[in-house]
This record gives structure tokens, sequence and C-alpha cells, in this order.
């Protein structure tokens, strides 16, 4: 599921741009939060700044989830994510 992340620039109001995706939860199990944590790199590969997305409700295995961040970082040549998520206990 990570490697489907495409998050895509939406708008920019007063600084801020707002990124968005949707994924699918194709992992089988049933997750009980799901984070996405973002880093955004300059031309030399430092970090210069963070962000994250999240979904803290269960998600359900098959169901798509809109997921959305914020940043005032406007001039990073990439970012890069990693995913933090728990899985839900069966009842």
């Amino acid at each position: 599921m990570v490697r489907n992340i495409n998050f895509t620039k939406v708008k920019t109001e007063y600084d801020w741009t707002t990124y968005t995706t949707t994924l699918e939860n194709t992992s089988g199990a049933d997750l009980e939060s799901f984070n996405i944590d973002i880093n955004f790199f300059d031309a030399e590969g430092v970090i210069i700044g963070t962000a994250f997305a999240y979904h803290e409700n269960t998600w359900k295995s098959g169901q798509k989830v809109l997921f959305e961040f914020e940043t005032d970082i406007q001039d990073f040549e990439k970012m890069e994510w990693e995913a933090d998520y728990y899985i839900a206990e069966s009842e």
C-alpha cells in the first residue's frame, strides 16, 4: 500500500499547500490506525521539514481513505514517507 502513495497538490493558500492521496487498505487486515510520516528534502538530500497524515479510526480491509496534510515548505526537491500502523485485534 505504501508504494502506491502518490500525494497530489490540491491547493495553496497563504503560503500553505494542501496535499492529498486516496489509499485502499489492501493489507488483508483491519487496521486500528495508519500514520504516514513525510520528510521533505532539499537538493543536497538534507531533510528541511516534516509533516504527517493519519487515519485514527479502524480502517477495514478493502476500504478507501482520503489522507491529507498541509505544509508551508515550498522549496523542496522531493518527498519521502514511511507508514506506521497497528493491526486491529480480532473480536
